[in-house]
């Protein structure tokens, strides 16, 4: 964590602070039904409080993420059965093209082997990055699209408790048709967006994410750019001759 906090970007913006206000949020709703309810309705709003409100949002954001994977399994049972975009080539008609692409620019035997994983898709990304960051930028930005829902999951899921939680209290408070109202709202609400709306967007994300560096490697290879061994080279010259050895 010590790391994730020393710089911060736009991909810790929608990776951990969005969800981790969110999710602040719902917990400042939830304490509303409680005791504390008097003492978070007289915190005063200023600089101080607004700084360790974003901390402890982008904390959270962070601590909540690493327990995202065990609860993904669970809500994308039946992503599960779709292939992987990072290892299913969704460019159908450049499948060929790319391989052989690969093949040149790695200098390797079986390509085919690589693509049965996500393995060549972090290997021709890795080179894009080195080369092209306008590239780099708008996969990269599929990528940070993807991390945001992803680390969404936990706090709409604690804002359905929220809905819930309020809807038995307006029972409790002799507002049954509310009450009850809010409870099925906040269920179907929740239903959908964690089980059909979320997951379908976080694959569309995955999926766009694929096709911009594999078709992007395709042509950068076409047009020999993604010659590696002479970038090598030249750069090992480059700093011999700075540094004079």
């Amino acid at each position: 964590m010590e790391d994730q906090l020393k710089s911060f970007s736009m991909n810790d913006f929608l990776a951990f602070l969005f969800p981790g206000m969110l999710l602040l949020f719902c917990i400042f709703l939830f304490l509303l039904l409680t005791p504390l309810s008097t003492a978070i309705q007289n915190l005063s709003l200023g600089i101080v409080t607004s700084v360790i409100f974003l901390a402890f949002s982008y904390i959270l954001g962070v601590l909540s993420s690493r327990a995202i994977p065990n609860i993904e399994e669970l809500i994308f049972g039946g992503f599960k059965k779709k292939p992987d975009p990072r290892s299913d080539i969704s460019l159908y008609q450049f499948k060929n093209d790319l391989i052989k692409a690969f093949k040149k620019v790695f200098s390797v035997e079986n390509p085919e082997e690589y693509f049965r994983s996500s393995t060549a898709f972090y290997y021709c990304r890795a080179v894009l990055r080195l080369k092209y960051d306008r590239v780099s930028y708008d996969a990269e930005w599929q990528n940070d699209l993807y991390q945001l829902r992803r680390n969404s999951i936990i706090p709409i899921t604690f804002l359905v408790c929220d809905g819930i939680a309020w809807g038995i209290n307006g029972i409790q408070n002799n507002q049954s048709a509310w009450g009850i109202a809010l409870i099925i709202i906040s269920c179907l609400i929740g239903f959908f967006v964690l089980f059909i709306s979320l997951p379908k967007a976080m694959y569309a994300n995955r999926k766009r994410e694929a096709r911009i560096i594999f078709s992007t490697f395709i042509v950068a290879q076409r047009l020999n750019l993604l010659n590696i061994k002479e970038d090598i080279v030249t750069k090992y010259i480059y700093f011999k001759q700075q540094t004079g050895n």
